[in-house]
């Protein structure tokens, strides 16, 4: 019974693969949604990784620009 108890209060299981993957690509293409929260250094990635989307679409809306003026 003991060690069921300090099983679980061991804190919440790390994310899988595919849970990985979609807060990943929330986080490119939109924000985070609210229930995931990135903690400790994690969250200063998961910034990057959000000016990055950013970054990434205004240069798309740039070279979508040029090849309409053309």
């Amino acid at each position: 019974m003991e060690a069921a108890a300090a099983a679980g209060s061991a804190g919440p299981e790390p994310p899988g693969l595919g849970e990985a993957i979609y807060f990943s690509s929330l986080v490119f293409i939109a924000q985070a949604p609210a229930e995931y929260r990135a903690r400790g250094r994690y969250r200063y990635l998961v910034i990057f990784e959000g000016i990055l989307g950013w970054l990434m679409l205004a240069l798309f809306l740039v070279g979508l620009g040029n090849l309409m003026i053309r």
